[in-house]
């Protein structure tokens, strides 16, 4: 991550981005697979430039299933997370219908548009939101393997 961008290879820094777990659970987790909103932490200095998803799961035994990543936000409390634009839909690039029992696997998708940057009238300075939409979704079947955002973090100036 940022090591293939010569302008900040220097500067940038690898950083795993945290899942709230409870949020994880509620929106794609084991048996819970509703959709739903999902909160990440923020590094303590430097800005997000880049965060690439793996996603590995099993869809239900009800089919078709399609996903899709959007922008999402927080409540001027800064901890409840909520829809702030549903035209923000991200249709993931190797999204199909999944059947039955599908295995789910996706790596390298880039989310960075998604995250807001310092500036923009939506940063939190703690963390960031992402709405998770499961279309055609059985609410009882998925099965959540692997959830993990990999990022690179600008720490100095070009």
């Amino acid at each position: 991550m940022g090591i293939g961008n010569k302008a900040t290879r220097k500067t940038a820094m690898p950083y795993r981005v945290l899942a709230w777990e409870a949020d994880v659970y509620n929106a794609i987790g084991t048996g819970n697979a509703v959709g739903g909103i999902i909160r990440f932490n923020r590094p303590f200095k430097g800005d997000i430039i880049e965060a690439k998803l793996l996603l590995n799961a099993v869809t239900s035994t009800i089919s078709p299933t399609t996903l899709a990543f959007y922008k999402a936000g927080f409540a001027a409390d800064g901890i409840t997370a909520e829809d702030v634009a549903f035209a923000d839909r991200f249709r993931i690039p190797q999204q199909g219908t999944y059947g039955n029992q599908a295995n789910v696997f996706f790596d390298d998708v880039d989310l960075t548009p998604l995250i807001p940057r310092r500036g923009d009238p939506d940063f939190n300075a703690d963390a960031f939101a992402i709405g998770f939409e499961l279309v055609a979704k059985d609410p009882l079947g998925w099965i959540l393997y692997d959830f993990k955002i990999d990022a690179s973090v600008q720490i100095g100036v070009l």
